[in-house]
């Protein structure tokens, strides 16, 4: 009986040691790969403007985004009247829509996706290239592009009205 104790006390210390072992391995091997992100997919950009009045606003009127990758500028433009703000988006539709929401004193950009993305049938299309990478030491992000810019034009005098975020 005591000879069992020992033998599974042993087997004990042993399975936590290669336990250990295989975690420093895995840790070492994870800490070793690099960060690669692609863009892939088929893209269709369309462009979609929102034009708002900056007549109720009271002191200034923010245009928010929520898009921080993206190129955003704001811009002055003799044509555009005066009290108004006129918001171009160029996003892809294959994979996301925006959407306008106005009061007083802001306007909100927002983004969503049009739920024609399907992470498995990526993972499928595009596995031998996610293996190739971690063959290669990296860890490779395919994301497909949904926004290339938001701009926002403005009258020259209503340029210090507006501030886009």
């Amino acid at each position: 009986m005591k000879q069992l104790r020992i033998l599974a006390g042993a087997m004990l210390c042993l399975g936590v040691l290669l336990g250990g072992v295989g975690t420093g391995i895995a840790f070492g091997e994870f800490s070793g790969l690099t960060y690669k992100r692609i863009t892939v997919g088929e893209a269709s950009f369309e462009t979609e403007n929102y034009t708002c009045s900056l007549e109720e606003a009271e002191d200034t009127f923010q245009v928010l985004t929520y898009a921080n990758e993206v190129r955003k500028r704001l811009e002055t433009d003799e044509d555009i009247p005066a009290d108004t703000v006129e918001v171009s988006v160029v996003y892809n539709s294959q994979v996301c829509q925006p959407g306008f929401w106005s009061d007083a004193n802001r306007l909100v950009v927002d983004v969503y996706g049009t739920g024609n993305s399907h992470q498995v049938e990526y993972l499928m299309k595009w596995k031998d290239q996610v293996l190739e990478g971690l063959r290669e030491g990296e860890l490779r992000d395919y994301q497909a592009e949904w926004l290339q810019s938001i701009t926002c034009r403005v009258n020259p005098a209503d340029v210090e009205k507006v501030i886009l975020r």
